[in-house]
């Protein structure tokens, strides 16, 4: 039976919160299991056999004592072929081993999981920008961090993670200076996206004159056209239509200019529209998405080439050409789905 020891109660020091109870019991683990739990602290939450070899060479032989202890679960699957993951019995338990990491080991320790996992990742890449970009940052190289995060960002954008998407690129701009105007150019265009498709006009403007005096700084014509192209389609969904026909020209003459028309394909489309929207159907009109049309295939663009051939629909649908709209808008079909352009098949 239990017995108390009333003499021995005030020489005992009961931990007074849970981070306090899981650091005494790490503390009592043996000297290997304790190195091992906090060196897979730093992976994460979820960890590797792998990427805990690769960080710490002898920790992996104590992983079996941690599972023991249910500190780990093993689980029966794992993202990585050919490796065995494992999970910490919780958030905090995970962040108590953590703090345990002498700050410089972390920083070192840090870079090798992001290095691993840049590897590990393989043709699945996207799905660990993110965690590849925290890795670099926690290991305090910037360039890395901000180039990871950058790509997280426009994953992030391309599923309509909207927020995410800002939280990554807004991160990616900290870290890039603003020596980097090329670099920041690419991400602001990203971010500006994010503004585009949760509707946040003011953000968007603002977005639209740093973009255009980045490719001033830069003085790169191919950029110039890509401002003037956002500041197209700005005024087109905002109901500036001929604000929207003379950005158009602009980004097409300036991709002419540098020789690369292709970065124009959306200004044409959008000139296009601007000139239907004011009623005027004329020559100009079908030249505009025709050359759009031609140069998006030369180029491998599908979604512009199903954007041009459903706005040949509309055009041939108004002049009363039901059996030529309906050929466009099939053609569009049949392109939206073999690429998985949702959006695109959605509208058609």
């Amino acid at each position: 039976p239990w017995r108390i020891s009333a003499d021995k109660l005030l020489d005992v020091r009961v931990p007074s919160t849970l981070a306090g109870v899981l650091q005494a019991r790490i503390d009592s683990l043996p000297p290997e299991e304790k190195s091992a739990l906090q060196q897979a602290s730093v992976i994460g939450h979820v960890f590797w056999d792998e990427a805990l070899q690769r960080i710490a060479p002898a920790a992996g032989a104590a992983l079996d004592g941690l599972t023991r202890r249910e500190l780990a679960y093993g689980r029966e699957t794992s993202a990585f072929e050919g490796t065995r993951e494992f999970v910490f019995k919780h958030h905090v338990l995970h962040q108590v081993a953590y703090q345990g990491v002498l700050k410089q080991t972390r920083r070192e320790q840090h870079r090798l999981t992001a290095d691993w996992l840049v590897v590990r990742s393989g043709d699945r890449p996207s799905e660990y920008f993110g965690l590849i970009a925290e890795h670099y940052e926690k290991a305090g190289d910037k360039v890395n961090a901000a180039g990871y995060l950058g790509k997280a960002g426009k994953d992030a954008v391309r599923r309509y993670a909207n927020q995410a998407a800002l939280d990554y690129l807004e991160r990616a701009l900290a870290l890039t200076p603003q020596s980097e105007a090329a670099a920041r150019f690419d991400l602001l265009r990203s971010r500006y996206q994010v503004y585009s498709n949760t509707g946040r006009r003011l953000e968007q403007q603002a977005e639209i004159a740093a973009l255009e005096d980045l490719a001033e700084l830069l003085d790169d014509d191919v950029r110039r056209a890509r401002a003037a192209n956002v500041r197209c389609a700005y005024a087109l969904v905002t109901g500036d239509y001929p604000g929207a026909v003379v950005a158009a020209r602009r980004s097409v003459e300036r991709a002419a200019k540098a020789e690369r028309p292709e970065v124009a394909l959306w200004s044409r489309l959008n000139w296009a529209r601007a000139l239907q929207f004011q009623g005027d159907y004329s020559e100009t009109l079908d030249r505009l998405v025709g050359d759009a049309l031609a140069l998006a295939r030369a180029a491998g663009e599908r979604s512009v080439e199903t954007s041009a051939l459903t706005q040949f629909g509309i055009l041939a649908f108004q002049r009363g050409q039901y059996g030529v709209a309906r050929a466009h808008y099939e053609d569009a079909l049949a392109i939206a789905r073999a690429t998985g352009h949702r959006g695109g098949e959605s509208g058609l």
